[in-house]
């Protein structure tokens, strides 16, 4: 555990960020590895198939994680405050909720797989089927994904980003060893990096679990601990209602765009699929950074330190414009290389590649507003502000969506990575109004007599 309330803000922040930072990496390389593995192996098609099945699963979640994100800002204000018992409490009812919720989720998932990609996404019939099979694999797995995300987000909340990242790393060798034994050696394609990722995040779950009954006193539950505390539930909610209209919007967002870029053919769907990944990896030290803010935020707002609090925002700002440079000069020298790693070199990968090559050199250039972006609202999020941040983000997903839409009929595909800076340009001046407005000093969950505030 960590506390975050004395101490150099910058210095905490990056500490706190970097084994963070490297187990999403981890993480993120399931899905790298996936497409790679079965592009290279399979074919672009094969390629399309597990990029198109992504909006569907991201929604059957989005309730699930806009609780988990909403118990990570009252745990981390619970913790600054020394409130050790209802943090206690607070973890075991969103547990207890948030694990139904997920099992429920996976068996209606994946009995209505067929029905949702062809009726919403309108998948084309050459990759229905793996997408079907893929999705289908996923959802057994969504249990475990959420467990191990739960715990993580718990310990983060209390200072502690490194305990997960070693089961994480060992999780993710196993995932792309399994990836090239089914893929290659058994020839199961797409089902193969499905069920290779299905184990490998049971794994990384079950072990996370052990470890921190064993070795994290504050989370040792006995049996009869497990309790259900209406009053903190019902503020957990509160906090996570917005981040999960948020995550669900989004995610029907994510249907929409997926729709339109299913209408563009397998070949434009590998490209966005193969692009897509670099993005998500390459915005990640700056996703992580605001991340680090949030707990950093929330643990001071919570200990009554607000002037801290923005400190630590303008020196993040500074240290994500730095990534941001660093990041975007990388990805658009060798985005034609990158985007190679998931394609064999049979027909039509050249198509893939050159479209995916375009998507990339264009969003890299306006990193920096999603930068500034993601950092404020982050700085908002873990203050307690997170109606406000979520208008942010839906703000920023919806222009993008609105103008994909419009721009289609005169840049065609083109439309589809043109809209997102779009987006970010518009929310950025949204946030930066807020954080210039003070309003967010106000939000704390947690008062300085150790009370709870609930109608944040």
């Amino acid at each position: 555990m960590k506390d975050m309330t004395s101490g150099g803000e910058a210095r905490h922040i990056i500490y706190f960020a970097v084994p963070m930072l490297i187990g999403n990496l981890f993480q993120q390389a399931y899905s790298m590895a996936d497409g790679i593995i079965v592009g290279r192996y399979v074919g672009e098609h094969a390629l399309a198939a597990v990029g198109t099945s992504f909006p569907i699963l991201f929604l059957m979640v989005a309730s699930v994680l806009g609780l988990a994100l909403g118990a990570g800002i009252l745990l981390s204000q619970l913790f600054g405050a020394n409130n050790l018992t209802d943090m206690r409490r607070a973890t075991t009812s969103v547990f207890l909720f948030a694990s139904a919720a997920s099992i429920l989720l996976s068996v209606i998932g994946y009995f209505l797989s067929p029905f949702l990609l062809k009726n919403l996404l309108d998948v084309p019939d050459n990759i229905l089927n793996d997408s079907i099979v893929y999705l289908r694999i996923f959802f057994l797995g969504l249990f475990f994904m959420y467990l191990y995300n739960f715990v993580s987000a718990v310990l983060r909340s209390v200072g502690d980003s490194k305990t997960p990242l070693y089961f994480l790393i060992v999780s993710t060798i196993i995932n792309i060893v399994l990836d090239i034994y089914f893929v290659a050696n058994l020839k199961q394609g797409v089902a193969g990096v499905a069920w290779a990722t299905f184990i490998a995040q049971a794994i990384s779950a079950i072990a996370s679990i052990v470890y921190v009954y064993i070795k994290v006193p504050l989370f040792r539950f006995k049996l009869n601990e497990f309790v259900f505390d209406r009053k903190l539930f019902y503020l957990i909610v509160k906090i996570g209602i917005p981040s999960s209209i948020q995550q669900t919007v989004l995610s029907l967002g994510f249907i929409a765009v997926q729709r339109l870029v299913n209408g563009f053919g397998a070949v434009t769907i590998a490209a966005v699929t193969a692009a897509s990944r670099i993005d998500q990896l390459a915005i990640m030290p700056v996703m992580n950074i605001g991340m680090a803010l949030s707990t950093f935020a929330g643990q001071n707002i919570g200990a009554g330190k607000p002037e801290r609090a923005e400190k630590g925002y303008r020196k993040t700002l500074v240290i994500s414009a730095v990534l941001c440079l660093v990041l975007t000069a990388v990805v658009f020298i060798y985005g034609k290389q990158l985007i190679g790693l998931f394609i064999r070199g049979d027909a039509g990968s050249s198509e893939v590649i050159r479209q995916g090559t375009q998507y990339l050199q264009v969003v890299v250039c306006f990193y920096l507003l999603f930068s500034i972006m993601n950092v404020t609202s982050s700085l908002l999020r873990g203050c307690g502000d997170v109606f406000y941040s979520t208008y942010i983000t839906l703000i920023a997903f919806g222009l993008r969506l609105v103008s994909a839409y419009l721009l289609v009929p005169y840049i065609g595909y083109r439309a589809i990575w043109w809209s997102m800076p779009i987006g970010w340009f518009v929310s950025m001046l949204f946030a930066l109004y807020r954080y210039k407005s003070g309003k967010w000093k106000d939000k704390a969950l947690v008062k300085q007599d150790n009370t709870l505030e609930l109608n944040p």
